[in-house]
């Protein structure tokens, strides 16, 4: 008997749990999803990329208790991470594989709790940083 090789071109469904998509074939989402994907990504659209390699850089000297990573894709391989601590925010550039290059580093007002909590608004080149501020009478 030949070989067979079933190729399925879309993976617009995601990652699901093998116990649903294998209790429940008859579901159009069983012919849409993967039930385990290792090191791999499936996209809206339905493909699937490799998932980028972890890279360990211990060189970097992080603000105090570091709560919240914002990473933010610059183009031609470089990306701009916003690190905040307690009442400090770090940039950080990243090109490529290099190691990571702090460009500077600002004081902010923020602590833990409202760092945790800041929304991000990206508009074509710009990042925008808002937290909700409560008014107390």
């Amino acid at each position: 008997m030949p070989n067979a090789l079933f190729t399925k071109r879309s993976f617009a469904g995601g990652e699901y749990s093998p116990q649903i998509i294998q209790s429940r074939s008859d579901l159009e989402l069983h012919a849409r999803g993967l039930s385990q994907c290792f090191n791999m990504i499936s996209l809206q659209d339905g493909s699937i990329v490799r998932r980028p390699p972890l890279r360990l850089y211990g060189n970097i000297k992080l603000p105090l208790q570091a709560r919240r990573v914002i990473s933010f894709a610059l183009g031609d391989d470089k990306t701009a991470l916003f690190v905040f601590g307690k009442k400090q925010m770090m940039f950080i550039l990243v090109i490529g594989l290099r190691s990571p290059e702090v460009i500077k580093s600002y004081a902010t007002p923020y602590n833990f709790h409202e760092a945790e909590q800041l929304y991000i608004a990206r508009m074509g080149g710009d990042l925008f940083l808002v937290i909700l501020c409560k008014i107390y009478r």
